[in-house]
């Protein structure tokens, strides 16, 4: 059974990501969150800050792990995919560090 989160740990935890710069590794072992938690929480924050935090998980994984997202509009896509590719900057940045 997954363990739940709730709202106030993850927008701690994402606001530490973003304006202290904390990384991945250090939040785990900090908090006792795995990465993959942490990860989802940072795209979603990056995607639509508190709002979309709030929001359940609710896709379904292909087989291959992949979600699979459904937008309403190119522009929401677009959005999405943005925030995605700043998360790998971002990541990108502590690893070279």
């Amino acid at each position: 059974m997954r363990k739940k989160y709730d709202l106030e740990i993850k927008l701690k935890i994402c606001k530490e990501h973003t304006e202290n710069g904390m990384g991945e590794k250090k939040i785990e072992k900090e908090y006792g969150i795995p990465r993959s938690t942490v990860r989802k929480w940072f795209k979603k924050y990056e995607l639509g800050g508190v709002e979309e935090l709030k929001k359940n998980n609710t896709g379904k994984s292909s087989k291959k792990g992949i979600n699979k997202k459904h937008f309403s509009s190119i522009e929401e896509e677009l959005t999405y995919v943005k925030a995605e590719r700043d998360v790998l900057k971002k990541t990108l940045e502590i690893l070279n560090q």
